[in-house]
């Protein structure tokens, strides 16, 4: 346990492949959390493992310490971040804009469907391998 009194033991869930990667969902919301976990666990999409952060310090500790491949996040990450980043957050232009201005892959507008979350996921980690 660290000083702020927050477990960071990593919350997991594995589907074993190699060909597969890890996700961080970053989000303080457990609905969003599990709903995203589940669209990605339940589809094509090129995740196998996820990690849960429910703030930007637990978020920025998991980047440290694990292989992360890809960060799903609610809201733009401002704190310097070499994995790519997905934001999902509301139609509102100016917040997609400062997203994609602080260093996001994509931008996913809720509310969204489990074929556009996996096509962004696809997205981000291409743009990333190219």
């Amino acid at each position: 346990m660290l000083a702020s009194g927050v477990d960071k033991t990593p919350v997991t869930t594995v589907r074993p492949n190699e060909d597969r990667c890890t996700a961080l969902i970053l989000t303080p919301t457990s609905v969003m959390r599990d709903m995203i976990a589940e669209f990605l666990l339940e589809s094509e999409a090129p995740v196998d493992n996820i990690l849960y952060a429910s703030n930007d310090g637990e978020a920025r500790y998991f980047v440290r310490n694990s292989r992360i491949e890809i960060l799903i996040a609610d809201h733009a990450v401002t704190w310097e971040c070499e994995t790519p980043v997905l934001v999902i957050g509301p139609p509102d232009v100016e917040k997609i804009q400062q997203s994609l201005d602080e260093g996001a892959a994509g931008y996913l507008v809720k509310p969204f469907s489990r074929e556009s979350l996996v096509r962004e996921v696809d997205y981000a980690l291409q743009a990333v391998a190219v």
